[in-house]
């Protein structure tokens, strides 16, 4: 018989709580940089993991920020690893959907973690890309697409409320 106890988070924030709570905690016993990598992977990108961003949308703004400036600086730690594309890229993605679908507070921590996480992205996965395949050149003009949408949000919160994407 299923269950029907109250869950301790809000609405779908279980699946958010429970893949921050086991990064954070796993990522306490400071992991070197390859194993913090395979974490990030099963734990926040692994492809029977529920949408995250979906789940975000319970939390409170402030809450989905903090969250937020921990990825972008757990990301941007990996960064330097072998294989690390295809994780920064996820995270790419998964703060753009997080942008898109709630109303996060961005205060300044929040904001340069962001920052540095881009600049990172920026540096490990697009230079160079102009002279790859044609495949690895859309990947990244993608990216680059979704990294324009991100900085979008802090601006237009400041000065607009919630920012209107580009259509496609």
């Amino acid at each position: 018989m299923a269950s029907t106890a109250a869950a301790p988070f809000p609405g779908g924030a279980r699946e958010w709580h429970t893949a921050l709570l086991t990064l954070r905690d796993e990522s306490l016993a400071s992991p070197s940089p390859p194993a913090l990598l395979a974490l990030l992977r099963r734990v926040l990108l692994s492809p029977a993991s529920p949408s995250l961003a979906a789940s975000a949308t319970a939390l409170s703004p402030h809450e989905v920020g903090s969250d937020v400036a921990f990825l972008a600086e757990t990301a941007a730690a990996v960064s330097h690893c072998a294989g690390a594309d295809d994780v920064l890229r996820g995270f790419c993605h998964l703060i753009h959907d997080i942008t898109c679908k709630t109303n996060m507070e961005i205060d300044s921590s929040c904001l340069l973690a962001m920052l540095k996480f881009l600049d990172v992205l920026k540096l490990r996965l697009l230079e160079g890309a102009c002279v790859k395949a044609p495949s690895v050149r859309t990947t990244a003009l993608d990216t680059v697409s979704e990294c324009l949408q991100i900085l979008r949000y802090p601006i237009s919160q400041k000065f607009s409320g919630p920012p209107v994407l580009f259509q496609e």
